[in-house]
């Protein structure tokens, strides 16, 4: 993974975009945070009650809703931890999405 990191990181640094050099929560305005993440708990739970009938694709994308919902809300709680969990979780779904999908992950990278 470290050489994907890399890749992203130099296009980071490209673009201008924000590159930490230490573990860090992100700034922004937290209670459109909370707002989204308040949304996106929404939609998870209409995800999941449909879920069942809408086969793997609704599933996967519910998970995903949840995971990111828990990333806002950890920068909302200003909980580090949290967050990098969140971010992990988020990592795990995306590969598992290459997984489902048979995608040549590296390639498409």
């Amino acid at each position: 993974m470290q050489e994907q990191l890399h890749c992203v990181a130099t296009f980071h640094q490209a673009i201008g975009a924000q590159v930490a050099e230490r573990p860090q929560l992100l700034d922004g305005d937290l209670e459109q945070a909370l707002y989204f993440s308040s949304e996106l708990r929404k939609m998870n739970q209409f995800a999941n009650e449909v879920g069942t009938v809408g086969g793997p694709l609704i599933q996967r994308f519910a998970m995903v809703l949840e995971e990111l919902a828990e990333w806002l809300e950890a920068h909302v709680n200003r909980d580090l931890v949290a967050a990098a969990d969140a971010w992990g979780d988020r990592c795990y779904l995306l590969l598992g999405d290459a997984i489902a999908a048979g995608l040549p992950a590296n390639e498409v990278f």
